[in-house]
């Protein structure tokens, strides 16, 4: 159970032999109804190419499912298309997200053009 000092971290789960994040789960991150998520991605899709998201064919949607015991998921997110939400989602915490991504980002381009390597962080 999350505390309020924890942030919710979504489970990660493996579909097709690559690491990703439920539709459910994405939008519990960003505190979004998984409705208006799943519109939102379908909406733009053309910010989703098959490297930051896979669509879910009925079998895995159906097998998810059952492990899950909620609705079928429909889409499963790379790390890169967990990051890509929070540029298509309205929540507050997308929008900080998205901010905070822009900001890091800048930062390291920064430190690279002084000649300073930034530090590989490799969770698990």
């Amino acid at each position: 159970m999350e505390t309020p000092n924890e942030p919710f971290v979504p489970p990660v789960v493996t579909v097709r032999g690559l690491r990703v994040v439920l539709d459910a789960d994405a939008a519990a991150l960003y505190q979004v109804p998984v409705d208006e998520l799943r519109r939102r991605v379908r909406r733009q899709a053309r910010r989703f190419p098959e490297d930051f998201m896979v669509c879910l064919s009925p079998a895995e949607a159906g097998r998810l499912a059952a492990r899950g015991g909620g609705e079928p998921p429909r889409f499963a997110f790379l790390p890169e298309g967990v990051a890509m939400l929070a540029a298509v989602l309205d929540s507050k915490l997308a929008v900080n997200g998205n901010v905070n991504m822009t900001r890091a980002f800048v930062m390291l381009d920064r430190l690279a053009c002084m000649g300073v390597s930034a530090p590989l962080i490799c969770p698990n």
